[in-house]
């Protein structure tokens, strides 16, 4: 069975150990803390309001999660495994649960996998970034590319029929 369900403290480590990869900074541009300031940081956000997670549970295991992220505008990630499945609950979770008006992915241009799914789905380029980062606080800058997306609540409905078939069948709680 999958589930997407709001994620709890109790799973910060397992969302902390699903991106401590050596590509991760291929997705996120900010650095890994370490699990304590990771997991410190994100429920301080949680309480204020500006950052959620939801997880995606399959047989037990967390094998994805999405996270939204209030900075000018809500900003939206997904990560893990399934990615049309973790695509389809962002915006379930978005413009259902939270009533969100719109979200943004800001995209690497080098994501060839994420470009090509959200042009499948027709959301919409809003704009590029030039952004200077670090894997690490010790790292040196690095710089990248971002395309940014944008989807409303409205698109999303008229698209998520199509991007529910191409997901794996999922239950929300």
């Amino acid at each position: 069975m999958n589930i997407i369900r709001k994620a709890e403290v109790g799973d910060m480590p397992q969302i902390h150990k699903l991106q401590d990869v050596p590509f991760r900074d291929q997705v996120f541009l900010e650095p890994l803390w370490p699990i304590e300031k990771f997991t410190q940081d994100t429920m301080a956000r949680y309480e204020n309001g500006t950052e959620h997670y939801y997880v995606h549970e399959s047989e037990g295991s967390i094998t994805g999660f999405i996270r939204l992220l209030h900075r000018t505008h809500w900003e939206a990630l997904t990560w893990g495994k399934w990615l049309n499945t973790l695509l389809y609950a962002c915006g379930i979770v978005s413009f259902e649960k939270l009533n969100l008006p719109k979200v943004i992915f800001a995209v690497r241009d080098d994501n060839r996998r994420v470009f090509h799914l959200y042009k499948k789905h027709d959301f919409r380029r809003v704009g590029k970034e030039f952004v200077c980062y670090r894997k690490n606080i010790l790292a040196p800058v690095q710089t990248v590319n971002l395309t940014h997306y944008e989807i409303t609540a409205e698109e999303f409905w008229e698209k998520s029929e199509a991007m529910r078939k191409n997901s794996l069948a999922v239950t929300f709680l």
